[in-house]
Formats: structure tokens, sequence, C-alpha cells
């Protein structure tokens, strides 16, 4: 069975699969291009944890590395996404505030519950990017 077809477009990089071959595409690749793909420059595509996995994945690497293989602005575009969807959660969590605010009066229980836990969500999510944001600071200062 031959390594390539007539139709492969790059020969050099093996086809994507699970198993380890002998030239496989380094994982940070991997991570960078699923970023890239998954969190265009413009849209409001959100931080979901395939995201945050190329991130601990990116990081992960050149902790190891120590060297930047690729140009600073492209860590600083990474860092100006993650400060946007920051801003977007610090957004959405002071508009579930005020529509739990408005509803505390309310006298059926589930709807006081409800709207406890949809703050405490918002919280949570709003609480989950400073470290990532620092975590993301402090390579770039390592690296650069």
């Amino acid at each position: 069975m031959p390594h390539a077809s007539h139709h492969d477009t790059n020969s050099e990089s093996p086809p994507q699969t699970t198993e380890e071959s002998d030239n496989p595409v380094p994982k940070v690749n991997i991570a960078w291009l699923q970023l890239r793909m998954g969190w265009p420059t413009v849209g409001k595509i959100r931080l979901d944890q395939e995201k945050k996995d190329s991130i601990a994945a990116i990081i992960s690497h050149y902790e190891q590395t120590g060297v930047p293989d690729r140009a600073r602005a492209e860590f600083d575009q990474v860092l100006q996404r993650l400060e946007e969807e920051h801003a977007m959660r610090l957004r959405e969590l002071v508009k579930e505030q005020r529509r739990a605010a408005k509803q505390q009066n309310n006298p059926i229980q589930i709807i006081q519950e409800t709207n406890a836990s949809k703050v405490q969500k918002r919280i949570e999510l709003t609480e989950e990017t400073p470290p990532l944001i620092d975590e993301w600071k402090q390579l770039i200062v390592r690296l650069f």
C-alpha cells in the first residue's frame, strides 16, 4: 500500500490519526490551528472547552521549550480575545444580576432559585477568565 496517494496535497504531513505515526504533526501546531480556526478575529464566537484545551496545550508546550516559534502578534491576539471574552462575561453577569434583582421578591421560590443559580453560573464563568489571562501574559513575558 503506497504511503501517499496521488491526490494528497502535501505528502510531507501524514494524515491525522489518533495513533502516533513516524512524523506526527506537533500538538502545538494543532492547538494553534484550533484556536485560530475556532476563534476568528471578528464575531461572537466564545471561549469553550476546546479553546481552553488548546490554550493549555500551547502554554504547556512553551513552558517546556521556552522558545517562541511564532510572532509576538499571534500571542497578543490570543490575549486580546481572552480579554474580550472576559469583558463579555462581565457584561452578562451584570445583566443576570439585574434580572435576578428584579425578580428578588417573586413569590415563586423556584424562580428565585433559578435566578440565583443563573447568577452563580455567570459568576463562575467570569472568575474563569482572569487566571487564563494571567497565565497567557506570563507566557508572553517569559517568551519575549
